[in-house]
């Protein structure tokens, strides 16, 4: 594959870019690693401007929410 189709790939995938790009908040030695319904976030944001989220406590919507900010 092309090097600049992949950049270009990741680049058009929030999801994608954030697991390439960012680093795990509990530890930094690993990559982000989104769980499916942060996903499905990232991807809605993309398509509607305002997104309410009610999860509950320690779900990961503050790393959704700056990941999505990035």
């Amino acid at each position: 594959m092309d090097a600049s189709k992949e950049l270009r790939d990741i680049f058009s995938d929030p999801a994608r870019w954030c697991e390439t790009f960012l680093k795990n908040p509990m530890d930094s030695e690993k990559s982000l690693s989104l769980r499916s319904y942060q996903r499905v976030v990232l991807d809605n944001t993309r398509k509607y401007r305002n997104v309410i989220l009610r999860y509950g406590r320690r779900m990961g919507k503050s790393v959704t929410m700056c990941a999505d900010t990035l």
